[in-house]
């Protein structure tokens, strides 16, 4: 099982999620589809993003909720995302995903900074729903799902973890940090704790 945390509108080959039981290179026959990572696959559902294109280079991506049982793939449910949506995250029965009203450069932030961006998010359940999402007051980065939570870089130096299992987003812990946050992953030797990559700022626990 493998998926893709890819930017928005880079074209990639199709490559499939599959596993012993099923081949899903069987149920779609877009340009793009791929598996939603951790949570994506609960018993005989699995939630899939697909990406359509047009000659004109104009896409669209939508979320999928099927069952395959018996080598037979049903489509339970089908959500389109914003026209620019991008840097997908999934945990638990959630996906997080950025989102803005226009394109921008999202390699180093330089641009976004100044726009800022949304993090909205979806329940991935047989049908779809919609979840609570952070307005656009700054421009943050997903940099690692976990639990019910989304931990984010705001802007160029700071760390925040937001709890998204409610109505609404809670701040959780907000960390100021020297360098550019890349990536991130749990702490394993502690609850709640996570390791940020800062580039030349090395890296630094949080919070």
């Amino acid at each position: 099982t493998t998926a893709s945390h890819g930017r928005f509108g880079c074209r990639h080959r199709l490559f499939a999620l599959a596993s012993a039981h099923f081949d899903l290179r069987a149920v779609h026959r877009h340009p793009l589809c791929v598996g939603l990572g951790n949570g994506c696959a609960i018993g005989p559902r699995v939630h899939t993003l697909v990406e359509t294109w047009d000659q004109d280079w104009s896409f669209r991506t939508d979320v999928t909720a099927l069952r395959i049982e018996g080598g037979v793939a049903e489509t339970l449910d089908r959500a389109a995302l914003p026209p620019f949506a991008y840097d997908f995250r999934t945990a638990s029965d959630t996906l997080y995903y950025a989102s803005n009203d226009l394109p921008i450069a999202t390699g180093n932030g330089s641009l976004g900074i100044w726009l800022g961006n949304r993090i909205d998010s979806m329940r991935l359940r047989s049908q779809l729903t919609a979840g609570p999402s952070l307005e656009a007051d700054a421009f943050r980065r997903p940099l690692l799902a976990s639990g019910s939570g989304l931990l984010c870089a705001r802007d160029a130096q700071t760390v925040e973890f937001w709890d998204f299992g409610g109505a609404a987003p809670v701040a959780v812990f907000t960390t100021a940090v020297e360098g550019f946050p890349q990536t991130a992953i749990a702490d394993s030797t502690t609850a709640g704790a996570f390791v940020v990559a800062c580039g030349y700022g090395g890296s630094v626990r949080v919070p």
